[in-house]
């Protein structure tokens, strides 16, 4: 997907120069890792309810907020995974792009430093947001399908809409922390404190639910 979007989008692009065009690639190729990224944790933290592996986990461990902690910590690992990915993707096929027309991808120019560092930390950021969120149902399917609709059909619109608002919402927070080319979003260090909020407040309430429940 990452490779798909990143070179159809240079194609389009191609009259255009300079950091328009480098962040335009770089957002297309890494907002796939932070969209995986959120599904992952959902899935990993939902499916342990689906599948009553909660049960004896607990029954060997009771401590819930342990449970909650290790899930939270280890699909920021997953999420870091796909952020590398996500950054690698983008600069391997933004160079064998530009190579094939002739120019040049500089991947240590300061546009694409930061646009790829703000990918690596925001997919851990993503993926505790759906860990928090899978760990308050075992139904896996409604829980991704909700999170698909909402990054995808419900924050576009509203962003185009009424930016204001949309770009304080968690998907278009962690596009600003990417340096997504869209003017209408936050900048990168106000996106990267407002997506660190999000996942702070969603793991909280999480772990509050979560130790209130009889589960």
């Amino acid at each position: 997907m990452a490779v798909v979007s990143c070179t159809a989008n240079l194609l389009v692009l191609e009259s255009s120069t300079g950091d328009e065009q480098t962040r335009a690639a770089l957002h297309s190729a890494t907002v796939p890792a932070l969209v995986f990224a959120l599904v992952a944790g959902a899935y990993a933290a939902s499916t342990d309810r689906r599948f009553g592996f909660i049960d004896q986990r607990l029954l060997t461990d009771p401590s819930r907020a342990r449970w909650l902690g290790a899930k939270a910590v280890a699909q920021a690992l997953v999420g870091l995974g796909y952020g590398s990915l996500g950054a690698a993707t983008a600069v391997a096929t933004s160079t064998i792009v530009f190579a094939a027309r002739g120019d040049t991808f500089d991947s240590t120019s300061t546009v694409v430093v930061r646009a790829l560092l703000g990918v690596i930390l925001a997919a851990p950021l993503f993926a505790v947001i759906g860990a928090a969120i899978g760990s308050l149902t075992g139904n896996t399917s409604a829980i991704v399908a909700c999170l698909l609709v909402w990054v995808l059909v419900i924050e576009p619109p509203t962003v185009l809409g009424l930016p204001e608002i949309g770009r304080w919402l968690p998907a278009a927070a962690g596009l600003g922390l990417t340096l997504s080319p869209d003017a209408a979003l936050l900048g990168q260090v106000h996106g990267g404190v407002a997506l660190s909020a999000y996942a702070a407040s969603g793991l909280s309430l999480a772990a509050r639910r979560f130790l209130q429940s009889d589960m």
